[in-house]
């Protein structure tokens, strides 16, 4: 299995570089930068060893009663033409009751979620408020560490971490001059890393003015599903959960 996450990791930088390679023919780079916090909940079947823990909070829940819910998550692109590459990383900490049958349940996870990506522009329709279609893909590389408490009980911890290739689509367009919707969704896992994974994202974008630079403030709404599952007995793990909440955050173009 480690030699199919190298593998995989191995093409996506590949196709990474060779996609670089040809966009460095053109000087017409743009940065951008972006930080976000994502105001996350869980939802799905946490599994450690032996014990396992139903989850299912609703963000009110978790803002009142969990002692951290609030995830950072800062994105990086680069583009040339109708070629970008990106690059994302998320920290997530969750602590969290649960439940296992008729047993309460303490679950503490903590994420660290890293993604490169390249993008493509494929379609463009419209003149005023034009539309810009992209396929995309990538590799989602997720490391974790959780904990699962029964009270009254035994507890047991385990830290894991894979590679998830992935594929989709994103879009843009223009609603005025100053508010843009961004939609994207992607698949992949394909048994690789997670059986399956799936991420949609949609965001409201609005120009800002600050400092005199090209700034523009996003909000919107989250979610990214991971199937994964190894082991068995003491090394048994599994993660089958939905993250999901709104985001805000800024965005600064260079």
């Amino acid at each position: 299995m480690r030699n199919i996450q190298l593998s995989a990791l191995s093409i996506t930088v590949f196709f990474f570089l060779g996609s670089l390679d040809k966009a460095m023919a053109s000087d017409k780079w743009q940065f951008e930068i972006s930080p976000y916090a994502w105001a996350t909940t869980l939802e799905g079947d946490v599994g450690v060893r032996s014990l396992n823990s139903n989850v299912d909070v609703s963000l009110l829940d978790l803002m009142k009663d969990a002692d951290s819910w609030l995830a950072i998550l800062g994105h990086m692109e680069l583009r040339n033409g109708k070629t970008a590459f990106f690059f994302e990383g998320n920290y997530v900490n969750l602590e969290f009751d649960g439940s296992s049958g008729p047993i309460r349940t303490s679950v503490e996870s903590t994420l660290g979620i890293l993604e490169l990506g390249v993008a493509h522009e494929i379609a463009r329709w419209g003149v005023d408020q034009p539309t810009v279609a992209e396929a995309l893909g990538g590799l989602r590389y997720t490391s974790i560490e959780s904990s699962i408490d029964l009270i009254p009980g035994p507890a047991a911890e385990l830290s894991k971490d894979w590679f998830d290739p992935f594929v989709g689509f994103r879009t843009r367009t223009d609603l005025t001059d100053k508010i843009q919707l961004r939609l994207r969704g992607d698949f992949g896992g394909f048994g690789v890393g997670s059986d399956s994974t799936w991420q949609a994202i949609g965001l409201l974008v609005f120009d800002v003015p600050f400092l005199g630079q090209q700034t523009e403030a996003g909000i919107g709404y989250r979610a990214l599903r991971q199937n994964y599952s190894e082991g068995s007995g003491t090394s048994r793990f599994k993660w089958h959960t939905t993250l999901h909440g709104p985001l805000v955050g800024l965005s600064f173009k260079f």
